[in-house]
């Protein structure tokens, strides 16, 4: 089955969406962020969660 995400933002959001991968990147296996409306996305937003894995 094949999904898509779609991430739609302005010039600041995608530079701190960089900024959270490039950390995420330097963490441990398994490490992992959850952003959502109470941590930086806009109201009405889906929450996303991205994991560390190799």
């Amino acid at each position: 089955m094949r999904r898509a995400v779609s991430i739609s933002a302005n010039r600041a959001g995608l530079l701190s969406l960089a900024n959270i991968l490039s950390d995420l990147a330097n963490e441990e296996l398994g490490a992992h962020i959850h952003l959502d409306e109470n941590s930086s996305l806009e109201d009405g937003s889906a929450e996303l969660v991205i994991e560390r894995v190799d």
